[in-house]
């Protein structure tokens, strides 16, 4: 599936579910502070170079910001395309929003 154009709704379904799961991942890690949990090896590192760009409620924001454009989208036929690249730019741009 491609991210957008006709038949792009579960490839974007998919990123966007991607995308907020490892946010999610990341909150989750931030509030609990211990580290443990690590799905993957090296994961941890990873979400703590995540949890050093922004609060844990910077983080909350980014992830509804995602579920809010990625709704609209399919509501009214956004570029697909673009939201996933606005929702990737939130995670590895700068620690604002």
């Amino acid at each position: 599936d491609s991210v957008s154009g006709p038949r792009a709704g579960s490839g974007f379904a998919s990123l966007i579910e991607l995308i907020q799961t490892v946010i999610q991942r990341t909150v989750e890690t931030g509030a609990r502070r211990d580290g443990k949990g690590e799905i993957v090896t090296g994961e941890g590192a990873a979400i703590q170079a995540l949890l050093d760009r922004r609060d844990l409620a910077r983080w909350v924001a980014l992830w509804e910001k995602i579920g809010r454009r990625a709704a609209l989208a399919e509501r009214i036929n956004l570029d697909r395309g673009q939201i996933v690249i606005s929702a990737l730019s939130g995670l590895t741009g700068p620690g604002r929003l």
